[in-house]
């Protein structure tokens, strides 16, 4: 699972998956759970993540939004969660090298001591 805090702050430095000016606590606290679902991150699997009811594909089509959703979605638009999301893996991507060979090299010196 990855940090949503991760990468210490040089100076002031900032990197976009910290939380940005104008973030509340709550929505912060919804994009690193966003950005921890991983490949399969959505804000639908945000949403179950946080204990709400997904929308069914019948609510999705007729326009229904329950306010949560709504209040996800608008946290999502105004602070870039994908963008911000996209750039934490890329970071993680450039610090670990490629994860599958990352993880594939744990694997390996895991079953060492196995």
């Amino acid at each position: 699972m990855k940090s949503c805090r991760m990468g210490k702050m040089d100076g002031n430095e900032r990197k976009p998956w910290h939380e940005l000016p104008g973030e509340s606590s709550e929505a912060y606290g919804g994009f690193c759970l966003y950005l921890n679902i991983g490949s399969k991150r959505s804000l639908n699997a945000t949403a179950q993540v946080m204990g709400e009811r997904p929308l069914n594909a019948t609510a999705q089509v007729m326009g229904e939004r329950p306010l949560f959703m709504e209040q996800l979605s608008a946290w999502a638009a105004t602070f870039d969660w994908a963008r911000r999301a996209e750039l934490c893996e890329q970071y993680i991507d450039n610090k670990l090298g490629n994860r599958q060979e990352f993880l594939g090299k744990a694997l390996r010196t895991a079953r060492q001591f196995v």
